[in-house]
């Protein structure tokens, strides 16, 4: 209760002072006589059905297909930079990172994800380290992506204890028209979107084709591997795909859209750059270190430290990554009456990922991913239906529905590794069925006090995971169960602000330590209670339009999956079990200001103390834990932006440039005394410029440069410091720069 009181405290004093501002600047707005101009309006499906941004009691960041293209943003890597909470680690796979939101992330290889990422209402299929597809290829023809924070217990595919990303692509229109934008720049990046709106038969049968394909060359060097003995390019860039969106609507009431999506990547890999070697003369044993097994290993970090972060030293790894992924999701709505609307969603995809890495950075066989002679496949079927409607003369609006999700077990996925000189093949299946079950509704309350609401939701979740490590062995089962919730209340305060006070419940489910059985064969689910308090405001003040959006929230973590030393001799025996709990406390910000017609402003920032507050017994170094508490958890992150439209006439276009800087703070990974275990904060300059209608016609050209100040940054850690004796860092993007040009006809070039 005294979290409760503390936070409602904060939002009453932010909603009046808010209220106060909406109505003193509507009297200065009419008195100075300023013509008015409104800020954008998003329409966001954050409670599973279309609403505005400012009306919905949830912590939501949402960007336009247009916002994303103006920004450059091509993946969940560069949506980070414009998000609050939001933070991931790419951990040798740039193309399916580990998203956090909140403080919850990937932490426990095999057990659920923290933060899911939907396409079109159907979650996408995640690997067993809890990555999902996230690189390019998926960032375009979109109607918006929206970014949910906290818990998603309740409405949503999967619940989730961090949040949720939703992608919705555009749909057919009714009238013909499309787009071809072609694009050039650095490190020879070669771009094509393009697409095409077709009523086959007007109002009844619509069709839309969207293909996106990008090229670029990597922009890190690795001197040699077993089969390139001249050297290859690393980070590189190799993307096509395809969409085709199909919808039917024969009568009224009823609607079919039926939307399929391919996509393929075939790169060089990630590199990883030596940038710490473990001298200890114990590291292995008593009296002998890693320099003891391996003495060229200090020549060889010497020779990196040279060479600096853009070429890699040889490696004794084939470094690939290949990916396949195409799904169909088929969404049917019926219209039963006014009140009453049936809708089923059914999805089905199939991925294959061959991914091989040199964990090290050498050429020596300390640790890596040497060869994947097969394909990890991954098939996903899911199926909801769903009730939405309004009862008691319209007060109540509520939704139900359930869910089934199945992930068979593939075939046999080999990856042959080494460790030590030592090589061995990982021989593993993974399955998964979920099942899900849910109710919620808001009551209106404006007969009591007006502008006040109620929302109430449950879901009874039920998981199995399974498991097979041996081909000769049995598969394993585990079944976790969880009901959760949410509570909130929200006020209408003024027609422009919102107070909203909400608590939630969210679950992670369990999963398995592959190799051990007995006692330490599974681990449990992890939960969290979250509680928080916001305002959405949008004001007038000087005759300046803005929009300033606040959540503060804290949350109770409990049962942690975390590493458990259970070795009985010098060498750590690492298993993940429930061994900790932690408390968060933390704050967001949105702000939007325009100053004139011709500017806009925008800041963004997230504060997040996260602090471990228990640890069970054999808990892996519980200081080192602690010090790490912020891996992929920043305290502070923050972005300042700013747009300027020259005062062009009509006939000339509209004409743009944009700047944008975002920070984020350090982050501790791995050892405490490994000298870069700290990742220093950083911050990123991202410039643009914009052109469109050129001269009146359906032309837009466009300006970007990523990165622009060239700043050398970590972007994620392979941190192997007290293991092997080495640390690996993966570094962020150089400056990366270049034009577009778009051609618009038909209904969109009137736009």
């Amino acid at each position: 209760m005294k979290y409760a009181r503390k936070m409602v405290s904060i939002g009453l004093a932010a909603a009046c002072a808010a209220s106060s501002m909406t109505g003193a600047a509507a009297e200065q707005d009419s008195a100075s006589g300023n013509k008015s101009f409104k800020l954008e309006e998003i329409i966001v499906t954050a409670r599973r059905r279309e609403e505005n941004l400012q009306n919905v009691p949830v912590a939501v960041t949402a960007m336009t297909q247009e916002a994303l293209q103006q920004n450059n943003i091509q993946s969940v890597e560069d949506l980070r930079y414009f998000v609050p909470s939001l933070t991931l680690s790419n951990s040798g796979d740039r193309e399916s990172p580990l998203v956090s939101i909140r403080g919850q992330g990937g932490n426990a290889p095999g057990s659920g994800p923290a933060v899911v990422s939907y396409l079109n209402e159907v979650p996408i299929p995640t690997d067993t380290t809890g990555a999902a597809l996230g690189g390019p290829g998926l960032y375009y023809d979109l109607e918006n992506i929206q970014v949910l924070k906290g818990p998603q217990g309740t409405l949503f595919g999967r619940s989730t204890t961090g949040g949720a990303i939703l992608i919705q692509t555009k749909r057919p229109a009714r009238d013909f028209g499309g787009h071809l934008q072609l694009g050039y720049g650095n490190y020879s990046n070669k771009e094509l979107d393009a697409a095409l709106n077709v009523p086959i038969i007007q109002d009844k049968l619509l069709v839309r084709v969207a293909v996106y394909g990008q090229r670029r060359d990597g922009f890190t060097t690795v001197q040699s591997d077993p089969t390139h003995t001249n050297g290859l390019d690393l980070d590189d860039v190799n993307v096509h795909s395809e969409r085709l969106s199909v919808r039917f609507k024969p009568t009224d009431n009823f609607q079919n859209d039926l939307i399929y999506t391919n996509l393929r990547t075939n790169t060089n890999g990630t590199s990883a750059i030596l940038s710490s070697v473990n001298t200890d003369p114990n590291l292995l044993a008593p009296g002998f270190g890693i320099l003891d097994l391996y003495p060229d290993l200090a020549t060889i970090f010497a020779q990196q430290q040279r060479l600096g972060i853009r070429t890699q030293v040889p490696s004794d790894v084939n470094s690939r990554h290949r990916r396949e992924y195409w799904g169909i999701t088929d969404i049917a709505e019926f219209v039963i009456s006014d009140d009453l609307t049936l809708k089923n969603i059914l999805g089905y995809s199939k991925s294959k990922l061959t991914h091989t890495f040199d964990a090290d950075g050498t050429n020596l066989p300390l640790f890596g991913f040497y060869d994947q002679p097969g394909a990890l496949i991954n098939k996903q079927y899911s199926e909801e239906i769903q009730l939405q409607g309004k009862s008691f003369d319209r007060k109540l609006s509520w939704v139900t529905g359930a869910l089934y999700l199945r992930n068979p077990l593939p075939s046999f996925s080999q990856v042959d590794e080494q460790f030590f000189g030592f090589p061995f093949s990982v021989f593993v299946r993974n399955g998964e069925k979920s099942k899900g079950a849910y109710a919620q509704g808001t009551y209106d309350l404006s007969s009591w006090v007006q502008g006040l609401k109620f929302t109430a939701g449950y879901r009874y979740s039920s998981d199995r995971r399974s498991l097979q490590d041996d081909p000769a062995g049995s598969v394993q089962n585990a079944d976790f169960h969880a009901s959760t919730w949410n509570l909130d209340v929200d006020y209408q305060v003024t027609p422009g602000t919102l107070l909203y006070v909400a608590a939630r419940r969210g679950y992670r489910s369990g999963g398995f330590n592959s190799g051990f059985p007995g006692v330490f064969h599974t681990f449990r689910p992890e939960f969290v209670r979250d509680q928080e308090v916001g305002v959405k405001s949008d004001w007038k003040l000087a005759g300046m339009n803005g929009r300033t959006n606040v959540a503060v929230f804290h949350q109770d973590y409990k049962d942690i999956q975390t590493y458990l030393d259970v070795g009985t001799t010098d060498l750590p025996t690492l298993v993940i079990s429930n061994a900790a709990g932690a408390r968060i406390w933390g704050a967001e910000f949105e702000g939007i200001l325009n100053p004139t017609r011709n500017l806009d402003l925008g800041l963004q920032f997230s504060w997040l103390d996260f602090k471990y507050t228990e640890f069970e017994p054999g808990t892996l170094a519980p200081d080192v834990l602690a010090a790490s508490a912020t891996a992929d958890r920043p305290k502070y992150k923050y972005g300042v932006n700013a747009r300027y439209h020259l005062p062009l006439s009509a006939q000339v276009g509209d004409a743009s440039v944009s700047a944008n800087w975002s920070w984020q703070d350090k982050q501790q990974y791995g050892s405490v005394s490994d000298p870069v275990g700290l990742m220093k904060g950083y911050g990123l300059l991202t410039l643009g410029a914009n052109w469109n209608g050129i001269g009146g016609s359906p032309i837009d050209v466009s300006f970007f440069m990523t990165n622009a100040l060239d700043k050398k940054y970590v972007a994620s850690a392979y941190t192997l410091y007290t293991l092997t004796g080495t640390s690996g860092l993966i570094y962020g993007e150089p400056r990366m720069y270049g034009f577009r040009l778009q051609y618009r006809f038909g209904a969109e070039g009137n736009k």
